[in-house]
């Protein structure tokens, strides 16, 4: 595209940024931050874990298209968020003078005692428009960093970056979350959260095709699902804080709580309402690789209700276990205690 101006002319008017091009500059950032995480933060498992959407995506290979980066981040390290950020972004932007010297890489941010959010957008001289992705780091303790299951696994460049003629290598692996550790923290986050995202069900109607995911028992979930509410004991941008959904004061009220919340999700997403809200929200994320709708017109649309249908299944069965842990813990505590035995025999 020739976006000089012609000799002794006024200057052209800004172009804009198509959506094709804008889908793949989204993709290519995203992927040149988390190359550049890999190659300049160096996280070990026990101070750092991708995990969300995305990982799933890079690392596990789901075909949805996610649009932030999330970590778990050591909570004492969470003010060296920026630096990792900045290290990531010059790593893009050493990567993209290479292929276009136009392109320009801004990232702003800010960070509270919990979380650090940042937003990385790319833009050209010339073209209305810009690419964005927003990077995440949630602060969490030591002990709950130890215990959430993650493995080393190298994210693989989506391929639709290839076929737009964009190469980019990830040089080793990095800390990512397992397909059972991201399950939990989705029936977590719909049970916690005030609004409803499709994206969640489709998630965990993909994470259950997966022969890499375990496939716990419904107890061994419900006990692991109560593990990972723990780090969200506070709202995550108290700018937009709202009252919580599920009660910390006690793993008992927790668990109800919990299971209360998951009934009351399956039950909102079981309505011709919800199908309709469903599918307009995933058709923008399930698209080829150039950004198009062909794939989700012949392949993902006639599969929602499975999706929702597999996803309630799945919430039910953890609310179920949920509450008969509670039940064993309030029956071990009314049955009475066994006599003892006198010290003379």
């Amino acid at each position: 595209m020739n976006l000089k101006p012609p000799a002794g002319g006024s200057p052209l008017k800004r172009q804009p940024l198509p959506t094709t091009t804008k889908h793949q500059w989204s993709v290519l950032l995203q992927t040149l931050l988390i190359a550049g995480f890999v190659e300049r933060s160096r996280w070990t498992r026990s101070e750092a874990v991708f995990h969300g959407g995305t990982s799933l995506k890079l690392g596990w290979g789901s075909p949805r298209w996610s649009e932030d980066l999330d970590f778990l981040l050591k909570k004492d390290h969470l003010q060296e968020a920026e630096q990792h950020i900045q290290s990531a972004v010059a790593f893009a932007r050493a990567h993209l003078a290479r292929i276009d010297a136009a392109l320009q890489v801004e990232v702003s941010g800010k960070t509270t005692n919990r979380m650090a959010r940042y937003a990385v957008s790319m833009s050209k001289p010339g073209l209305l428009g810009k690419a964005m992705v927003k990077a995440e780091f949630w602060g969490v303790e030591d002990s709950y960093l130890e215990r959430y299951p993650s493995a080393l696994r190298l994210p693989e460049p989506p391929q639709e970056l290839a076929q737009a003629g964009y190469f980019v290598r990830v040089s080793s692996m990095m800390p990512m979350a397992t397909l059972n550790a991201v399950m939990c923290d989705k029936l977590v986050a719909v049970a916690n959260r005030p609004y409803f995202k499709a994206r969640d069900i489709f998630d965990m109607y993909w994470i259950q095709q997966e022969r890499s995911f375990e496939r716990p028992t419904p107890e061994q979930m419900a006990r692991d699902v109560l593990v990972h509410a723990s780090a969200y004991d506070a709202p995550m941008d108290p700018e937009q804080a709202h009252a919580p959904k599920l009660e910390f004061t006690s793993d008992q009220k927790l668990a109800y709580s919990m299971a209360g919340a998951l009934r009351t999700w399956v039950d909102s997403i079981q309505t011709p309402e919800y199908l309709v809200k469903a599918q307009t929200e995933l058709k923008t994320f399930l698209v080829d690789s150039m950004g198009g709708m062909h794939l989700w017109e012949t392949y993902w649309k006639g599969q929602v209700s499975t999706m929702i249908d597999d996803a309630g299944a799945m919430a039910l069965r953890c609310a179920d276990a949920l509450e008969e842990i509670v039940g064993d813990v309030e029956g071990d505590r009314s049955r009475p205690a066994p006599a003892r035995e006198s010290p003379r025999g």
